[in-house]
């Protein structure tokens, strides 16, 4: 085996013929050996592989764990020349993981990784390490329970680290919490739930220090609240700007349009006004980062593609999901070919809005009437963004259970459009903002060539699942995607954090370097007004035709 490895390892690297002749007699000469010694496996005993040599027996397990489906890979590869993802790298690979934490300075690493927690100089605490790649957010709980263990409740008073502590809120135990009585400090401006209609500051994510690289000499952090807020929300952008030290801090949003030093402003402020707000924008000449939908009315997605155009600044809508891992697996699969054309696709998106619906005094919010097609966007935004189409007409449907109480007459739970696109292929599109099902996110999309859907609900983001013509198994390959690093000069916010940093640096470049917008403002109203339309049809129950925003 040694002799053949050394000569495909050595091989003529010019030449594909003799790398693949050599590569089949090393697997063949490997699995002759292997086979020889598995087949006395089975006749052993507990007792004879407890007497065994530590590494001895460790290369046993690794055989039995690992063989079969190794040499299968292998195989895989020399008759098709495709790479199976999940096989092991080596039968050591559990136990060590890949890192690339994108520093400049360090490539791909090998090893395990854990969290040190430093007491009173350097006393070093060391957290039950609970996987190979322990992330900043699952070492919190693990870091503070063994503190406990080792001095007892109630002896931390507070705590520091070098990620982002907010997300301390949301993972350390309640009980653990109310014996610290932790002082918790976020990184980000902090604002009242959807009782306000507020600005958030440009480039959220991003340090302070870091939006004045971006913007020299010209940078502002903006936050804004309603002018008609009450005080407990006037309260909550004061407490903002003492955290986050933002440049302007106003509650007008006339003062954000006509203050010259500032040239970017992302609008995170309820859906029925992002139009109204992005074109006062797009016409003082500032940029702008919209969050999704892009309008409600078709009116307002013609005047964002006009003011866009006329003003020369930037329009971006901030659609994360074409920066999911698993929709960016899709997109390799799609753009090398794999899944041919595109002729079916479908999408859910489940949420939970109830709680949302009333402001603490009993005023209804902005969601408690939104229909729940009028957010398309995560569902049909992936498609669109993959393949350039764009959809031509729609039918919908609206279905309701029982009304609960308070809700929306005018609302139905559960919303399903058929749309078709120019280039033929049929979606379905399946939006609830009231349901008795766990919320999340579902993707699939039907090719001549192959198939691709995501995992249903939480898992939708990370698994990608799919099965291309050739492929022997009935299941579909799967495979867990993650997050790409976070750059160094950013907070971990938590679960949007990824596309989140992406898309504003993408916007960023826009700005400063005039590279092309991702989802520019023709791209962010083909992905919203389906969505109108959609609630169009249901109220008329008729099929409606899509406005090109080419024409306009």
């Amino acid at each position: 085996v040694k002799a053949k490895a050394r000569a495909y390892f050595f091989r003529n690297r010019k030449d594909p013929v003799q790398a693949e002749t050599k590569l089949e007699e090393l697997w063949h000469e490997a699995f002759a050996q292997i086979s020889q010694v598995r087949k006395y496996f089975d006749v052993l005993l507990d007792y004879d592989i407890q007497r065994m040599p530590w590494n001895i027996r460790r290369a046993l397990e690794q055989a039995n764990e690992h063989c079969s489906q190794f040499f299968l890979s292998v195989a895989g590869f020399i008759c098709r020349g495709v790479v199976d993802r999940n096989k092991p790298l080596s039968f050591h690979a559990k136990a060590v993981s890949c890192f690339n934490k994108g520093k400049a300075s360090k490539g791909l690493q090998f090893g395990r990784a854990f969290q040190l927690g430093r007491i009173g100089g350097n006393f070093l605490l060391v957290g039950e390490c609970t996987s190979l790649r322990l992330e900043d957010k699952a070492s919190v709980r693990p870091m503070i329970t063994e503190h406990q263990h080792l001095f007892g409740e109630g002896v931390l008073q507070s705590l520091a680290n070098s990620f982002a502590l907010e997300l301390i809120e949301s993972v350390v135990p309640l009980e653990i919490k109310g014996s610290l009585n932790l002082p918790i400090i976020h990184n980000k401006i902090v604002f009242a739930s959807g009782a306000v209609n507020f600005l958030n500051r440009s480039f959220d994510l991003l340090s302070i220090e870091k939006q004045k690289q971006f913007f020299p000499d010209r940078h502002a952090g903006i936050a804004a609240c309603q002018e008609t807020a009450p005080v407990a929300d006037a309260a909550a952008l004061e407490r903002g700007a003492a955290e986050s030290r933002p440049d302007i801090v106003t509650s007008r949003f006339e003062d954000i349009v006509g203050d010259h030093r500032i040239d970017a402003v992302a609008i995170i402020t309820p859906a029925p006004v992002h139009a109204e707000q992005a074109v006062a924008l797009l016409r003082a000449g500032k940029h702008v980062l919209s969050a999704v939908p892009a309008a409600v009315t078709v009116e307002g997605c013609r005047e964002i593609v006009v003011a866009a155009r006329e003003s020369g600044s930037v329009y971006m809508m901030a659609e994360n999901w074409p920066y999911e891992p698993s929709i960016l697996r899709a997109q390799e699969l799609y753009a090398s070919g794999k899944l041919g054309s595109l002729y079916y696709a479908e999408a859910e998106y489940l949420h939970h809005l109830e709680s949302l619906w009333f402001k603490p005094n009993g005023e209804p919010t902005w969601r408690w009437s939104l229909s729940p097609l009028l957010y398309p966007t995560h569902g049909i935004g992936p498609y669109l963004h993959m393949t350039g189409d764009r959809f031509a007409e729609v039918t919908a449907y609206g279905v309701s259970g029982n009304v609960p109480p308070q809700a929306d007459p005018n609302s139905t739970w559960l919303e399903v459009a058929m749309l078709r696109s120019e280039q033929g292929c049929l979606f379905k599109l399946l939006n609830s903002f009231c349901n008795a099902h766990p919320g999340g996110h579902y993707l699939s999309f039907y090719g001549d060539r192959g198939s691709f859907e995501t995992a249903r609900g939480k898992k939708a983001r990370t698994v990608a699942k799919y099965w291309l013509l050739g492929d022997k198994s009935r299941e579909m390959t799967r495979e867990e995607c993650t997050y790409p690093p976070l750059p160094d000069n950013v907070k971990n916010m938590g679960g949007h954090a990824g596309p989140a940093v992406r898309i504003i640096e993408d916007f960023v470049r826009a700005v400063i370097d005039d590279a092309p917008v991702p989802i520019g403002p023709r791209l962010a109203v083909n992905m919203t007004l389906p969505g109108i339309c959609a609630v169009e049809s249901i109220q008329t129950a008729k099929s409606v035709r899509i406005p090109d925003p080419r024409e306009w």
